[in-house]
């Protein structure tokens, strides 16, 4: 697959060409020689200065795609998240409504609790191997 560079990089890359052609071709003199390499040699230098710190800030150009699509992953778990968050809330009070409907009075708080205990367990399972396949 390949990848169409940005204005940026375009410009930059055709600088960086002009700047080797004028490296390539034959000085008048020696001085002509030296500010010759010392330009070639400065421009190396940035670009790879450049590349160093666009990496260390998480942007690397052969990876627009994969970035893209990962932060498009996170927004769909987001999204997910959210909308199970929501269903599980109607699921929890139709429960107690069940509960209050269906179980006599005095046995609701025990089957309640018993119901929140389970929550609460599966929960703290779920918790427990977030953290495992974190660390």
């Amino acid at each position: 697959m390949t990848e169409t560079p940005t204005t940026e990089e375009s410009t930059e890359s055709k600088t960086i060409e002009s700047k080797a052609l004028e490296a390539a071709s034959v000085p008048e003199s020696d001085a002509d020689a030296e500010t010759t390499n010392s330009i070639a040699s400065s421009n190396q230098d940035a670009s790879t200065a450049i590349e160093t710190s666009s990496k260390s800030i998480g942007y690397d150009s052969s990876a627009d795609g994969p970035d893209v699509r990962r932060l498009l992953a996170w927004g769909g778990l987001g999204v997910c998240s959210l909308v199970s968050l929501v269903a599980f809330v109607g699921f929890y009070s139709s429960i107690g409504t069940i509960i209050d409907l269906w179980i006599e009075p005095r046995h609701q708080p025990i089957v309640r609790a018993a119901f929140n205990l389970s929550v609460v367990l599966v929960a703290l399972a779920g918790v427990s191997r977030t953290v495992r396949e974190l660390s």
